[in-house]
């Protein structure tokens, strides 16, 4: 029998009559026949008292039963007329529709834990009539806000209200508002369209079905296995994506949906409205595919991220039966958006057109489903998988008129907001509307005036062959900035507060002022010693070092360095076991002309013996033990100072004149190409910024430091120069990482009142400190070298309630920490990172767009740092880095350069500046700032190797990277030989915790690697084979905190803790928990035993 001849009607209701399994075979019996169940008509549902709610109904359901009095979930219509309208025909007009659309008689209720709809076929609605003649203006709109706003009991009454205010004898508003479980926005123009009609006495024509009839068909042709197809669609396009916040809180999110609506209309001039229509016609795209990609570039550039998740209503009508229905039909699909900045206007129109065809095939499943399946993080009071909103709407020209009485619409006056932001795009052949919505509780309105406008902008300046970076949010030109002569001339306060943007000059006045001498580094601790001579400068273990003897010491090994022959400009390298050692030898080498080098001993010897013949280095200071852990390169003199007759040197100075532009340092950091790369900074940086900064600090000969970072981090430099500059006291750790419970002894019994430790050791400390409880004098806690979040901000305030909370910000090339942000006991931080807050010193701070012009505020650009001398030299050696990284100063005076950070941020109202993210692929790990490139080059170089993306993912402790390569797939023991050939040449923290073979990496649109489409692993580092089961108190204690800290599902005796993902951070959280627990473990134990059994 041929598919034309079967009832299709006949087999619908057939299919209505089986139970769940039956209809899955049914379904796919049909499909043998070649035909697709969608095709078959909506029939009416069987007649019973009791109908269950559709997928999107339960959903609206829950939201209402948890706060019935939201007014964002009210569809509401204004309309003002002008003219006698007939009471009696219009409440006999709206008896029809009502009766017509049989859902707006429908009452809800809860039967057995079941939500249940049933029609009251005898319900009708009464127009409600508000006499306001006498009433004043602001009255009449504040009875049309009431009424708009009035909280529905769906329990009793029906899910529909109709309020006809008079103003006066022949003017006034008509009103309705249904709530949103049983109507969309399409249902209002519906509703307007049955009541005019009724009204005039013209014929509504039958509903073939009625809403719960789509519902009941909805419902099975779901549970018959549409949706397990439908949602593999939607896992793969957005189970990789967390979604990102796109537009910057400035308040919170409470728990509650609630949101505080504010809108702005505008009508764009009719050229645009033309040209938009033009465009659509030559990319063969539809106005909501361009309007879409618009919005897209436009929250891109204002935000800094290219991988955009956007919610936008679906009308849930492919189905001719639901044309003419009222009901609650619409749907949310997520739009994700992946702009490639060298793609072209059309491209990315053509490539948007194409995702929101897919995703209108794939709109029949509920949302909510969508969110369960994917199940994403999210904050309080956030909206799942998005932030934003945009909705398009194609209107039509009619004018709406009863009976000879016009009506025209207005704004329903609904106080609430269902989103964060969202954008409603009315576009009709006369002209194109723009609304934008937003919740004005949690988002500033003048971050949104500078998104509408620059949308607007967008479309003024677009080009269909033009590259997405040649556009920019904002007219440069409108900014109203001052001529660069200007700019180099000299500018006022008030000059740079009749620019719309933030300029560098008003951040400066928002800053401390603070002053600097010229005196060099040296020439500050020596005047310390001349003060303070007894006092102590240097505590490790139970050595102590006063300032005469620290400046005694390095004088003398000055003397003999300048006899080896060290002048200025010259390396040094610095290779000691954490001690005061370390810290004379750096210094001598300052007070001889040198420039120190500093090694990290725990470093491959591979890397330390690449800086030093990159570096150009002709000596190694260092003690003893290093002698014999790595060989010293050919040309490199190594000098034991333990082995030195220092006594027979003089006490006192060189007498060497330091000049500003002389190098005082040369800092490793992780290089793209594959190597580190060397960046050379100058006493006049390094006293520049040891000064301002320590002021900013606060710090006196009273404060005690702990210094606690690696040598070879660049935050290690500021934090011994300071506090001896200062005459402060600095207490310095031992070389192997303490536990939590070693720092904190070290904090009590040293009486530690300036603190400063990676976010991510912050965690077990804070763990610590909550069980002991210790007597703390610390005064300021610093976190730097990485962002932290809000979650460790809030636990900083609640475990120990400092004085004060920094967290420095800067890369190397500028000083260490060209900014600072201060928090204290009051300060509420609503973003998701810490700000970097305000800068340091005689710096300058751009937000540049791809243009390099100023952006404004709340816009996203790239942050550049002017200011030449708290810029480095530049990197050793390599010229045409240094020329792409250090630029000239646009704003700066003339031969000053500005350094380009590729860090995304943006300025807040208050002068505040905020971290985005970066422009490209460098991250920081504890502190260390890494470029992915650098490890990439190295797993490359393994064999059948073809393609490979290394990926810093979030898990259980902090950030760990994981490598995919593409080839073909290697077993667990050809996985710990590849990852044990890179512990030969690269530190642990550039280690990868897993290496992931796929057959093919994922693919952006333009063909690059799609990163945000490597998934994180399960943390299980691979198969673990045949677990054993662990035995005992310990270790069964032992596999709970490991499951805990490493994000595993299951250990066994066997497990191997660096193997699945362990490393030192994780190892002294491990330490602390176990402690905690009454058992001994130390960190030492866990490096050299790390089976579990």
């Amino acid at each position: 029998m041929s598919v034309g001849k079967i009832d299709k009607t006949a087999l619908a209701k057939r299919f209505l009559g089986l139970a769940g399994p039956e209809q899955k075979k049914f379904l796919s019996l049909l499909a043998a026949k070649g035909l697709d169940f969608e095709r078959l008509p909506i029939i009416a549902a069987p007649l019973q008292q009791l109908y269950p709610l559709s997928p999107s109904q339960q959903r609206m359901w829950q939201v209402y039963q948890l706060d019935n009095g939201n007014a964002a979930y009210h569809m509401a219509g204004a309309f003002k007329f002008n003219g006698a309208l007939d009471n009696t025909r219009l409440q006999h007009a709206l008896d029809l529709l009502v009766a017509r659309q049989r859902v707006l008689q429908t009452r809800f209720v809860e039967q057995q834990g079941q939500s249940q709809q049933f029609v009251d076929t005898q319900a009708r609605v009464a127009i409600k009539r508000l006499d306001l003649t006498t009433a004043s203006e602001l009255a009449q709109t504040q009875a049309l806000v009431d009424f708009t706003n009035e909280a529905f009991d769906l329990t009793v009454q029906l899910p529909l209200r109709v309020a006809l205010m008079q103003h006066s004898s022949d003017q006034g508003v008509l009103a309705f508002v249904i709530h949103h479980l049983v109507a969309d926005g399409w249902s209002l123009d519906l509703f307007m369209q049955d009541l005019v009609t009724a009204y005039q006495g013209l014929p509504l024509s039958d509903l073939a079905v009625q809403y719960v009839d789509f519902s009941v068909w909805q419902s099975a042709l779901l549970q018959a296995g549409k949706a397990q197809q439908q949602l593999a669609f939607w896992q793969q396009r957005l189970a990789p994506t967390q979604p990102q916040l796109l537009v910057p809180y400035w308040r919170q999110p409470s728990a509650s949906q609630f949101r505080l609506a504010q809108s702005d209309q505008r009508t764009l001039p009719s050229s645009l409205h033309q040209k938009l229509h033009q465009q659509a016609r030559d990319m063969n795209v539809s106005g909501a595919s361009l309007l879409l990609a618009y919005w897209q570039l436009a929250l891109a550039l204002f935000s800094g991220q290219n991988d955009l998740a956007i919610g936008m209503p679906s009308a849930g009508r492919s189905r001719s039966e639901t044309a003419n229905l009222i009901g609650f039909f619409v749907n949310t699909m997520v739009i994700r958006g992946q702009l490639d900045w060298q793609q072209s206007l059309t491209s990315l129109c053509q490539t948007t057109h194409q995702d929101l065809l897919l995703a209108q095939d794939n709109q029949l499943l509920p949302f909510d489903q969508i969110v369960k399946a994917i199940n994403p993080e999210r904050g309080p009071g956030e909206t799942p998988l998005f932030q934003v909103l945009f909705n398009y709407q194609q209107q039509g020209t009619a004018q709406l008129s009863l009976g000879g009485v016009s009506l025209t619409g207005i704004e329903a006056m609904n106080q609430h907001a269902l989103f964060d932001v969202a954008l409603d795009v009315r576009q009709s052949h006369e002209d194109t509307q723009l609304v934008l919505t937003f919740a004005k509780d949690r988002i500033e309105p003048a971050l949104m005036t500078q998104l509408f406008t620059g949308l607007q902008y967008l479309i003024e300046q677009s080009d269909n062959t033009r590259g997405l970076t040649d556009y920019c949010l904002f007219d440069p030109s409108a900014a109203n900035l001052q001529s660069l002569s200007e700019h180099r001339q000299a500018a006022t306060p008030n000059q740079a507060a009749r620019s719309s943007v933030v300029s560098p000059w008003q951040l400066m006045q928002k800053a401390p002022h603070c002053e600097h001498s010229l005196l060099m580094f040296s020439d500050l601790v020596d005047q310390q010693a001349a003060q303070r001579p007894e006092a102590i400068a240097l505590v490790h273990g139970k050595r102590r070092v006063s300032y005469g003897e620290l400046v005694a010491q390095a004088n003398q090994l000055s003397h003999y360095l300048h006899q080896q022959g060290v002048r200025p400009d010259m390396p040094v390298g610095v290779c000691f076991n954490r001690g005061c050692d370390m810290i004379i030898a750096m210094l001598a080498i300052l007070k001889a002309g040198g420039a120190f080098l500093p090694l990290d001993p725990d470093y491959p010897a591979e890397r330390l013996n690449y800086m030093l013949r990159d570096s150009g280095c002709q000596w190694l200071l260092r003690d003893s033990e290093q002698a014999v852990s790595f060989a010293t390169p050919p040309g490199v003199t190594a000098i034991d100072l333990a082995t030195l007759a220092l006594a027979d040197y003089p006490t006192d100075g060189l007498g060497i004149t330091l000049h500003p532009e002389q190098l005082a340092y040369t800092i490793y950091t992780s290089g793209s190409t594959g190597q580190p790369k060397g960046v050379n900074i100058a006493h006049g940086g390094l006293t520049m910024h040891v000064q301002t900064i320590g002021q900013r600090y606060g710090m006196t000969p009273e404060d005690v430091e702990l210094h606690f970072a690696s040598v070879s981090f660049d935050g290690a430099v500021e934090r011994w120069t300071v506090p001896l500059a200062f005459g402060s006291r600095l207490v310095i750790r031992d070389q192997q990482l303490w536990s939590a419970e070693q720092t904190c002894e070290a904090l009590v019994q040293e009486g530690v009142t300036i603190a400063c430790f990676p976010p991510s050791y912050v965690g077990p400390l804070l763990d610590w400190i909550d069980y002991r409880k210790p007597a703390l004098k610390v005064r300021s806690w610093t976190l730097g070298g990485e962002a932290f979040t809000r979650d460790t901000y809030e636990r900083l305030q609640q475990v120990l309630n400092p004085p004060r909370i920094i967290n420095g910000y800067g890369p190397t090339e500028t000083v260490v920490t060209p900014m600072i942000w201060e928090a204290y006991p009051e300060t509420k931080m609503s973003s998701a990172y810490a700000p970097i807050g305000t800068g340091v010193g005689e710096r300058r701070l751009y937000v540049l767009d791809n243009a390099l012009n100023l952006a404004p505020i709340g816009v996203a650009g790239e942050l550049y740092i002017g200011g030449e001398v708290g810029l480095a030299r530049g990197y050793h050696e390599r010229p045409g880095l240094t020329a792409e990284r250090f630029l000239p100063d646009l704003y700066g005076a003339a031969g000053e350069r500005m350094y380009r950070t590729g860090d995304v941020v943006r300025w807040r109202t208050d002068g505040v500046m905020e971290y985005l993210g970066r422009s490209d692929q460098q991250i920081k790990i504890r502190g260390f700032r890494i470029e992915l490139g650098e490890i990439e080059t190295q797993l490359q170089q393994w064999s059948e190797v073809e393609h490979v993306a290394v990926v810093a993912h979030d898990a259980p402790g902090g950030k760990r990277l994981v490598g995919y390569l593409q080839g073909p797939v290697a077993g667990q023991s050809e996985e710990s030989q590849v990852l044990q050939q890179m512990a030969q040449g690269l530190p642990d923290y550039m280690v990868p915790s897993r290496l992931i073979w796929l057959d093919k990496l994922p693919l952006t649109p333009a063909g690059k690697i799609d990163r945000n489409g490597l998934a994180a692993p399960q943390w299980e580092a691979g198969a673990q084979g045949e677990l054993t089961p662990v035995e005992g108190d310990r270790e069964q204690l032992l596999a709970q905190v490991w499951q805990e800290l490493l994000g595993v599902s299951e250990v066994g005796r066997e497990s191997h803790f660096f193997a699945l993902g362990g490393d030192s951070i994780l190892a002294l959280q491990l330490v602390s928990r176990v402690k905690q627990s009454g058992f001994n473990l130390t960190p030492k134990k866990v490096f050299d035993a790390p089976v579990l059994s």
